[in-house]
């Protein structure tokens, strides 16, 4: 059997994945497998044979056929972290970051290991350890991957994302603005529209929540509930009021946390905030 007709086969096997069909995934890939030429071809069978046996519930045998690919090849990235992320979903996270570290150290330069590691260590809640990984990653690529911008884009968002959620705004929102600017597929207005709400630059926060409605519609009421933060920043109350209006009718109720009052505070300041039905605010949250 030829690399086309194994990757064909690999189609096949992935589509009855889709539909359900996980045996009959599973035991056309174990035929497979003899026939796998490459890394790229072994791991993207391991990783949905596992997921196969994982989906009908043999965690058991999953277990197995992990630890048969590290002892067949222990020195391959690839295998190392379709095991790291096994381990993770059972709940063995000391074998799943010492699998992560392995990979990184078998392939330094491969940024997908380290994005993968990274999030690992923000679900852990260890930002700091996240971050380190990630300006590692970075800086060892930037040059290489100057021109390759959807790859240094991953990174760069991951990063944003890691400093957002450590409460830097200012540092997220430079590399955000910089991504908006540079990458014709941004789509995260949103996130720039809140770091520039915490800094209280209410116009350029409007900028960025319009561009984010314009992409993708005016029904979410989380990013609508943005829209008038910054609409009431800016003292245009009316407005932010017709905006909070439907987050109500969307929600049910409206709750204001304290958090939001500093941008809101208008509103609450001439009571108008009580105009709309089932307003809440929270001065504790």
């Amino acid at each position: 059997m030829n690399k086309k007709q194994v990757i064909h086969q690999i189609r096949d096997a992935v589509n009855l994945f889709s539909q359900g069909e996980y045996t009959c995934a599973h035991n056309l890939l174990k035929k497979l497998e003899p026939y796998a030429s490459c890394s790229l071809l072994k791991a993207k069978i391991a990783h949905i044979r596992i997921q196969c046996l994982m989906r009908v519930g043999n965690v058991d045998q999953a277990k197995e056929l992990v630890e048969d690919y590290l002892a067949f090849d222990p020195l391959d990235g690839r295998i190392n972290v379709i095991a790291a992320r096994f381990f993770r979903e059972i709940g063995d996270l000391y074998r799943a970051r010492r699998l992560y570290l392995r990979a990184i150290c078998l392939n330094p330069d491969r940024e997908e290991f380290a994005l993968d590691y990274a999030q690992f260590l923000r679900d852990l809640n260890k930002p700091q350890e996240a971050k380190k990984v990630l300006v590692r990653i970075l800086l060892l690529l930037r040059r290489k991957l100057e021109k390759d911008h959807h790859r240094l884009t991953l990174i760069y968002l991951q990063l944003a994302q890691l400093y957002f959620d450590m409460g830097s705004y200012t540092r997220a929102g430079a590399i955000l603005s910089h991504l908006s600017d540079s990458c014709e597929s941004f789509h995260f207005y949103d996130m720039l529209a809140e770091c520039y709400l915490h800094k209280r630059m209410y116009p350029q926060a409007e900028v960025a929540i319009t561009e984010y409605l314009r992409d993708f519609g005016y029904e979410d009421p989380q990013a609508l509930y943005i829209y008038a933060k910054a609409l009431a920043g800016q003292g245009r109350t009316e407005e932010a009021l017709e905006q909070l209006r439907l987050c109500q009718a969307s929600w049910g109720e409206l709750v204001v946390t304290s958090s939001d009052m500093v941008h809101l505070y208008p509103l609450i300041q001439d009571g108008s905030i009580h105009s709309i039905p089932k307003t809440t605010i929270q001065i504790y949250e």
